[in-house]
């Protein structure tokens, strides 16, 4: 199935790394990410950047308006605050790339 397909509507390059299907451009940013994971990083959420993540505050800000709360505000020693204070959490995990240890 794939072989009807072969070279006609997508470039096929062949590398040293194996085959890549899709344009020059993808090409460079695919061997970018190759040779990047090669590499001992800083981070050891290399992944991160590959990402488009909000910035905090606007994750924060956003949340406040949505909820009607300010963060400060939050009573976590009640089971409303909890509930919020967990949705926000998963937010700046997911929305802002953070991961639990920055948040707390």
């Amino acid at each position: 199935m794939l072989g009807e397909w072969s070279g006609k509507d997508l470039p096929v390059k062949r590398t040293r790394y194996g085959v890549i299907i899709g344009g020059e451009d993808f090409k460079e940013e695919a061997m970018k990410k190759y040779d990047r994971r090669k590499r001992a990083g800083e981070s050891r959420r290399m992944r991160k950047d590959d990402y488009i993540f909000r910035p905090v505050d606007e994750v924060i800000e956003e949340f406040e308006k949505k909820k009607g709360i300010k963060i400060i505000e939050i009573k976590t020693n009640k089971f409303a605050g909890k509930k919020l204070r967990t949705e926000l959490l998963v937010l700046l995990k997911d929305e802002a790339g953070l991961t639990y240890k920055e948040i707390i």
